[in-house]
């Protein structure tokens, strides 16, 4: 981005927050651009644009953003969105309190990156309180309604079955990590 990039986006800004820019003086709105124009100089001007206005759109205090702000704004507009470990388990635990009837069909509404921990091999760490901890390695094989069931691989007994609460996984009472 240029200066000159640089004085169209603060345009936008100053057009969309008025009182904040009214009554600024020169030295000072140099002093800006300046700034603005040096964090914002490795940045494509287009994407940049498109942040701000995504911004304001957004914006529900009324306060025009800090550079950082809108920094953050075009890092999420380049990223594709990954779902949190947190959303991915209340989706399953919500598919499978659905499942009674229509099984098939819930699995199928769910997003492909979570179908896929079913049959898959997975690390638990379940927290046993006062720095305690235990591992197990396994195979998500079944979802229910309130808990699903892990099929143990390996350990002193690796044809054993454990069970689990979706509420373990979403208080972290276990840890649940897909293995490669």
């Amino acid at each position: 981005m240029t200066r000159e990039d640089t004085i169209k986006i603060l345009g936008i800004l100053k057009v969309a927050y008025p009182q904040f820019y009214r009554g600024m003086p020169k030295a000072e709105a140099d002093q800006a651009i300046s700034l603005w124009a040096e964090m914002l100089k490795d940045y494509d001007v287009s994407l940049i644009t498109y942040a701000v206005k995504a911004f304001i759109a957004t914006d529900k205090k009324g306060f025009p953003p800090a550079i950082g702000m809108i920094i953050q704004k075009a890092y999420e507009l380049v990223k594709p969105y990954e779902m949190s470990e947190m959303e991915a388990w209340n989706l399953v635990r919500c598919a499978a309190s659905r499942s009674g009837y229509n099984s098939i069909e819930e699995f199928n509404k769910l997003p492909p990156e979570i179908q896929k921990i079913i049959g898959s091999k997975v690390k638990l760490e379940t927290n046993k309180g006062r720095h305690k901890s235990i591992v197990n390695r396994g195979v998500v094989s079944n979802v229910y309604p309130s808990i699903f069931t892990i099929q143990l691989s390996e350990g002193p007994d690796p044809s054993r079955k454990l069970s689990f609460s979706y509420t373990d996984v979403l208080t972290n009472t276990v840890e649940i990590t897909l293995c490669d």
